[in-house]
Protein backbone atom coordinates (compact mmCIF):
# COMPACT_ATOMS: atom_id res chain seq x y z
CA UNK A 1 0.00 0.00 0.00
CA UNK A 2 2.95 2.47 0.20
CA UNK A 3 2.69 2.44 -4.00
CA UNK A 4 -0.67 4.37 -3.50
CA UNK A 5 0.08 7.91 -4.67
CA UNK A 6 -0.18 10.86 -2.01
CA UNK A 7 0.08 14.43 -2.11
CA UNK A 8 1.26 16.15 1.56
CA UNK A 9 1.30 12.43 2.89
CA UNK A 10 -2.41 11.89 2.52
CA UNK A 11 -3.62 9.11 -0.08
CA UNK A 12 -5.03 11.28 -3.52
CA UNK A 13 -8.17 8.84 -2.70
CA UNK A 14 -8.69 10.44 0.67
CA UNK A 15 -7.89 14.06 -1.12
CA UNK A 16 -11.12 12.70 -3.25
CA UNK A 17 -13.25 12.48 -0.64
CA UNK A 18 -12.20 15.77 0.81
CA UNK A 19 -13.21 17.62 -2.32
CA UNK A 20 -15.96 15.61 -2.69
CA UNK A 21 -17.35 16.66 0.55
CA UNK A 22 -15.77 20.16 0.14
CA UNK A 23 -18.18 20.14 -3.30
CA UNK A 24 -21.37 18.99 -1.34
CA UNK A 25 -20.97 21.41 1.39
CA UNK A 26 -20.39 24.35 -1.49
CA UNK A 27 -23.74 23.04 -2.88
CA UNK A 28 -25.56 23.18 0.45
CA UNK A 29 -24.05 26.52 1.45
CA UNK A 30 -24.70 28.09 -2.13
CA UNK A 31 -28.91 26.68 -1.52
CA UNK A 32 -28.75 27.59 1.79
CA UNK A 33 -27.49 31.31 0.95
CA UNK A 34 -30.25 31.24 -2.19
CA UNK A 35 -33.20 30.41 -0.24
CA UNK A 36 -32.16 32.68 2.76
CA UNK A 37 -31.50 35.20 -0.13
CA UNK A 38 -35.03 34.86 -1.64
CA UNK A 39 -36.63 35.18 2.44
CA UNK A 40 -34.95 38.27 2.72
CA UNK A 41 -36.07 39.71 -0.66
CA UNK A 42 -39.46 38.49 -0.04
CA UNK A 43 -39.77 39.89 3.58
CA UNK A 44 -38.48 43.10 1.86
CA UNK A 45 -41.25 43.46 -0.49
CA UNK A 46 -43.87 42.15 1.86
CA UNK A 47 -42.55 45.18 4.04
CA UNK A 48 -42.93 47.65 1.22
CA UNK A 49 -46.31 46.18 0.21
CA UNK A 50 -47.41 46.74 3.98
CA UNK A 51 -45.74 50.20 3.94
CA UNK A 52 -47.63 51.22 0.72
CA UNK A 53 -50.65 50.07 1.91
CA UNK A 54 -50.68 52.39 4.93
CA UNK A 55 -50.24 55.36 2.05
CA UNK A 56 -53.12 53.89 0.70
CA UNK A 57 -54.68 54.18 3.98
CA UNK A 58 -53.40 57.79 5.07
CA UNK A 59 -54.70 58.97 1.61
CA UNK A 60 -58.37 57.44 2.29
CA UNK A 61 -58.25 58.98 5.23
CA UNK A 62 -56.18 62.17 5.04
CA UNK A 63 -57.15 63.53 1.33
CA UNK A 64 -60.99 63.43 1.32
CA UNK A 65 -62.08 60.14 -0.12
CA UNK A 66 -63.10 58.89 3.19
CA UNK A 67 -65.09 62.35 3.52
CA UNK A 68 -66.66 62.16 -0.27
CA UNK A 69 -67.42 58.21 0.74
CA UNK A 70 -69.32 58.77 4.25
CA UNK A 71 -71.27 62.07 3.41
CA UNK A 72 -72.60 60.24 -0.14
CA UNK A 73 -73.35 56.89 1.97
CA UNK A 74 -75.26 59.38 4.52
CA UNK A 75 -76.78 60.89 1.52
CA UNK A 76 -78.12 57.64 -0.08
CA UNK A 77 -78.85 56.96 3.64
CA UNK A 78 -81.79 59.74 3.52
CA UNK A 79 -82.73 59.29 0.37
CA UNK A 80 -83.44 55.26 1.36
CA UNK A 81 -85.15 56.78 4.72
CA UNK A 82 -86.95 59.03 2.72
CA UNK A 83 -88.70 55.93 0.11
CA UNK A 84 -91.70 54.18 0.89
CA UNK A 85 -91.42 51.05 4.21
CA UNK A 86 -92.96 48.78 1.37
CA UNK A 87 -90.19 49.48 -1.32
CA UNK A 88 -87.64 49.21 1.37
CA UNK A 89 -88.65 46.00 2.59
CA UNK A 90 -88.95 44.34 -0.37
CA UNK A 91 -85.24 45.93 -1.86
CA UNK A 92 -84.16 43.92 0.87
CA UNK A 93 -85.02 40.35 -0.33
CA UNK A 94 -82.88 40.61 -3.54
CA UNK A 95 -83.11 40.38 -7.15
CA UNK A 96 -84.82 42.55 -10.29
CA UNK A 97 -86.76 44.71 -7.56
CA UNK A 98 -83.67 45.45 -5.49
CA UNK A 99 -81.70 46.40 -8.57
CA UNK A 100 -84.06 48.65 -9.32
CA UNK A 101 -84.91 50.09 -6.06
CA UNK A 102 -81.28 50.97 -5.74
CA UNK A 103 -81.14 52.62 -9.37
CA UNK A 104 -84.14 54.77 -7.96
CA UNK A 105 -82.01 55.91 -5.20
CA UNK A 106 -78.95 56.35 -7.27
CA UNK A 107 -79.99 58.27 -9.55
CA UNK A 108 -82.05 60.59 -7.40
CA UNK A 109 -78.90 61.00 -5.62
CA UNK A 110 -76.57 61.68 -8.40
CA UNK A 111 -79.12 64.53 -9.45
CA UNK A 112 -77.12 66.33 -6.72
CA UNK A 113 -73.58 67.86 -8.19
CA UNK A 114 -71.84 67.78 -5.01
CA UNK A 115 -72.87 63.56 -4.84
CA UNK A 116 -72.00 63.13 -8.64
CA UNK A 117 -68.27 64.74 -7.17
CA UNK A 118 -68.40 62.37 -4.22
CA UNK A 119 -69.14 59.56 -6.28
CA UNK A 120 -66.44 60.57 -8.72
CA UNK A 121 -64.19 60.62 -6.41
CA UNK A 122 -65.03 57.42 -4.35
CA UNK A 123 -65.03 55.51 -7.58
CA UNK A 124 -60.91 57.47 -8.42
CA UNK A 125 -60.04 56.08 -5.06
CA UNK A 126 -61.21 52.21 -5.85
CA UNK A 127 -59.40 52.40 -9.17
CA UNK A 128 -56.10 53.57 -7.75
CA UNK A 129 -56.62 51.45 -4.44
CA UNK A 130 -57.22 48.41 -7.29
CA UNK A 131 -54.23 49.33 -9.12
CA UNK A 132 -52.22 49.50 -6.31
CA UNK A 133 -53.22 45.66 -5.21
CA UNK A 134 -52.58 44.60 -8.89
CA UNK A 135 -49.60 46.14 -9.54
CA UNK A 136 -48.47 43.86 -6.63
CA UNK A 137 -47.25 47.35 -4.73
CA UNK A 138 -50.16 46.86 -1.61
CA UNK A 139 -51.32 43.76 0.30
CA UNK A 140 -53.99 41.99 -1.33
CA UNK A 141 -55.53 40.72 1.27
CA UNK A 142 -55.29 44.16 3.86
CA UNK A 143 -56.35 46.37 1.19
CA UNK A 144 -59.49 43.71 0.85
CA UNK A 145 -60.05 43.50 4.68
CA UNK A 146 -60.49 47.42 4.64
CA UNK A 147 -62.04 48.07 1.52
CA UNK A 148 -64.12 45.71 -0.01
CA UNK A 149 -67.27 45.59 2.53
CA UNK A 150 -67.10 49.51 1.52
CA UNK A 151 -66.98 48.64 -2.42
CA UNK A 152 -69.47 46.09 -2.04
CA UNK A 153 -72.07 48.34 -0.66
CA UNK A 154 -71.15 51.35 -2.80
CA UNK A 155 -71.18 49.03 -6.34
CA UNK A 156 -74.64 47.76 -4.87
CA UNK A 157 -76.19 50.86 -4.69
CA UNK A 158 -74.79 52.30 -7.79
CA UNK A 159 -74.79 49.35 -9.90
CA UNK A 160 -76.78 50.90 -12.55
CA UNK A 161 -74.87 54.02 -12.89
CA UNK A 162 -71.63 52.09 -13.33
CA UNK A 163 -72.96 49.86 -15.42
CA UNK A 164 -74.46 52.95 -17.55
CA UNK A 165 -71.09 54.52 -17.89
CA UNK A 166 -69.39 51.27 -19.03
CA UNK A 167 -71.29 51.12 -22.08
CA UNK A 168 -69.15 53.65 -23.63
CA UNK A 169 -65.87 52.23 -21.48
CA UNK A 170 -65.80 48.79 -20.57
CA UNK A 171 -62.76 49.41 -18.51
CA UNK A 172 -64.41 51.93 -16.40
CA UNK A 173 -64.62 51.27 -12.29
CA UNK A 174 -62.91 47.98 -12.95
CA UNK A 175 -62.66 47.89 -8.94
CA UNK A 176 -65.72 47.79 -8.82
CA UNK A 177 -66.81 45.03 -11.13
CA UNK A 178 -66.74 41.39 -8.74
CA UNK A 179 -69.00 43.57 -6.58
CA UNK A 180 -71.57 44.21 -9.01
CA UNK A 181 -75.50 42.88 -8.55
Amino acid sequence: MDDEPRFLRISVVAWDGIAGLCAVIGVTALIITGWLGFRELDARAEAARAQATLGLLDVWETRGFRQAHDELAATVAAEIAGMPEDARIAARTGGAYAERFYEIVATAVLEDPRARKQFNDTVYFFERAHLCVEADLCAREETAAFFDSLKEGFAKTFAAELARRRETDPDYAEALQDFAM
